[in-house]
């Protein structure tokens, strides 16, 4: 019966198991069996020892007060979140930043064109100014636009990161709230979110136990356009601030040629990243419902196999 409390534990079936060894408890109580007895503790100790929050106070629960737990509460954790809403908000604002991106490559280009044909008197003041207003008006929108989608990615990036838990994963390398503090610590912010992104991608495996431990990085890679990804985002917002800041301070025409062309130069950049963002998001979701999917099929397999009353169960 310990054999199936463990199996029942590790394929996610916590108050399943911890039912059942309480069981076990009470029996051998009442035969003042002191090694079966001791058996029991030192697999309830280690069961204990992988379980925390919530999962731990169920556990706790049905184990003290030997209760059998209801459909409902033998779920490992709080249902697995889809993310559909969040997937398509982010994926649109992703797109927008594209689409916003081309456009401003377009005027880009325009005004460059412009800025070549002032040493020749080409080049009346209004069609100066139009070019002018036409860069600080899709600048303005592509800022707007950047802040809008840095929130809603990384609403959909905690959402990824608490569904492993959901997904069976029992030990996290970091709680929950450094999924979004993690974008906002100085230095920390190169390093953290890559480090939680490659965690949802192994933590999302379809192929692991239905609980297990996050696999280390020499047993799961993480697909390559996870790397390229953060560091085209990194790079071009490195770049576009040095792009941004020679356009302001440029005060000659081939100066200010030079800035636009480097401007034009981050546009690609930004649309690179957004591509690379998308499919990151794409292929998350995607891991994480398959992986869903998986542990549903699971648990409806080893749902027929109900519990038994330790009087009949096998021993």
């Amino acid at each position: 019966m310990i054999d199936q409390a463990i199996t029942l534990f590790e394929d996610g079936y916590v108050e399943k198991a911890a039912y059942l060894l309480a069981s076990m408890r009470r029996s051998a109580v009442d035969a003042n069996d002191a090694e079966r007895l001791a058996e029991i503790d030192d697999v309830v100790a280690q069961m204990q020892a992988h379980l925390s929050g919530e999962e731990r106070e169920s556990f706790d629960g049905v184990l003290s007060s030997g209760a059998v737990p209801s459909d409902a509460e033998t779920a490992t954790s709080r249902p697995f979140n889809p993310l559909k809403w969040a997937t398509r908000v982010v994926l649109v604002a992703l797109f927008l930043t594209i689409a916003l991106d081309v456009i401003d490559m377009v005027f880009d280009v325009s005004y460059h064109n412009l800025i070549e044909r002032i040493p020749s008197g080409g080049v009346t003041p209004e069609q100066a100014q139009a070019a002018d207003d036409r860069l600080t008006n899709i600048g303005a929108a592509e800022f707007v636009v950047f802040g809008a989608t840095a929130i809603v990615f990384i609403f959909w990036f905690s959402r990824a990161y608490r569904n492993l838990r959901r997904l069976g994963i029992f030990e996290l390398r970091w709680r929950e709230g450094w999924a979004v503090g993690a974008w906002f610590v100085p230095l920390l912010n190169f390093v953290r979110p890559k480090s939680i992104a490659n965690d949802i991608w192994r933590g999302s495996d379809p192929e692991l136990r239905a609980r297990a431990s996050l696999p280390s990085a020499s047993l799961s890679a993480v697909p390559w356009f996870h790397t390229a990804w953060l560091a085209v985002f990194i790079l071009d917002g490195l770049f576009v601030r040095v792009a941004y800041q020679r356009f302001l301070d440029a005060d000659t025409v081939s100066n200010l040629s030079s800035a636009t062309t480097e401007l034009l130069i981050s546009d690609s950049l930004d649309i690179v990243a957004a591509a690379l963002a998308i499919a990151v998001v794409y292929q998350t979701v995607k891991r994480q419902r398959l992986r869903a999917r998986v542990l549903a099929d699971h648990a409806t397999q080893s749902g027929s196999d109900t519990l038994q009353s330790p009087s009949t169960a096998p021993g």
